[in-house]
């Protein structure tokens, strides 16, 4: 068996990062899930400051 193999071999049975890519996909997850909130209710929330914005600039009662 040549070196090339053996590191191959040694590389595949190795599971010292399996930790780590679990936790950046749970983190990928929840920043999309906050990205596809963000995106849902930002509109919504936009015309709300727009409409108290404009309620409180009518210059009478």
């Amino acid at each position: 068996m040549n070196t090339t193999q053996k590191n191959l071999r040694t590389l595949a049975a190795d599971t010292s990062g399996a930790a780590f890519v679990e936790y950046v996909v749970i983190l990928m997850v929840v920043t999309l899930i906050a990205a596809v909130a963000t995106f849902s209710l930002g509109r919504p929330f936009v015309d709300y400051y727009r409409f108290a914005q404009t309620i409180l600039a009518v210059p009478f009662p």
